[in-house]
């Protein structure tokens, strides 16, 4: 359903700030603060989510 409504980009750049969310999620619930490679993890899903918004 999300594709039909979003679009496919869209759905997809969604789908994909799923695991640099849950890092947040786990700092600001359960106070687990994300290791270094988890951080450059999500900057780099980040820059790559921008990047395709950007060109679409």
């Amino acid at each position: 359903m999300g594709v039909k409504d979003l679009g496919p980009m869209t759905a997809s750049s969604i789908s994909i700030l799923v695991p640099a969310s849950a890092y947040l999620f786990a700092l600001l619930i359960l106070g687990k603060a994300p290791t270094e490679m988890e951080v450059i993890g999500s900057a780099i899903t980040l820059t790559g989510v921008l990047i395709s918004q950007l060109r679409a």
